[in-house]
C-alpha cells in the first residue's frame, strides 16, 4: 500500500465527529444537525468560550461516526457495542457572529436554530457561553409547550 492510502487525523476540515458538512439553511434529511456558536459577548472577564465549538470538534475526532460516506457509528471499548450505528450525523457550521454586534449574533443564532430545525430529529448546540442559549430558544416559540433541561 503506498503512503497517499493512509490517513491520520486529523486531516482537512475538522467536522463533529467526521459528520459531512452540509450548507447553513439547506435542506437536510439527517436525525442529527450539529452547529457551531462560537460566542463569548456574554461573558464579563474572561473570554474565551468562543473557542469551545472547534475544541469540542476536534476532540470529536478520535469518534468518527463516519465511514466511507455511511453512518457507522464508533466503538464503544467500555461495553463491548458499535453505538449510534446508522444514526446519520451532520455538521452544519458555525452561526455567523459579529462581535461587535450583540443584537446581530443573537438574531442569527434564532434565525441558524429555525432552520436547523426543519433539517434534522434533534439539534445539537456546541456553544460558547451561556448568552446563546435565550436566542437558540427563542427559534422554538411556534411549540405550544417546551421543556428545558
Amino acid at each position: 500500500m503506498s503512503m497517499k492510502h493512509w490517513v491520520f487525523p486529523p486531516r482537512g476540515i475538522v467536522s463533529f465527529a467526521g459528520a459531512p458538512l452540509v450548507t447553513p439553511g439547506a435542506s437536510v434529511d439527517a436525525d442529527v444537525i450539529v452547529i457551531g456558536v462560537p460566542w463569548d459577548g456574554g461573558t464579563g472577564l474572561r473570554g474565551g468560550a468562543r473557542h469551545g465549538p472547534r475544541a469540542i470538534r476536534e476532540a470529536s475526532q478520535r469518534f468518527p461516526l463516519w465511514q466511507d460516506r455511511q453512518p457507522t457509528g464508533y466503538w464503544d471499548v467500555t461495553t463491548g457495542q458499535q453505538r449510534l450505528a446508522g444514526i446519520t450525523v451532520v455538521d452544519g457550521g458555525d452561526v455567523p457572529i459579529v462581535r461587535a454586534s450583540q443584537e446581530y449574533t443573537a438574531a442569527a443564532i434564532t434565525a441558524t436554530v429555525r432552520a436547523a430545525r426543519r433539517s434534522a430529529g434533534l439539534l445539537l448546540l456546541l456553544g460558547g457561553d451561556h448568552s446563546l442559549t435565550f436566542p437558540a430558544v427563542q427559534a422554538f416559540d411556534d411549540c405550544g409547550t417546551l421543556g428545558i433541561i
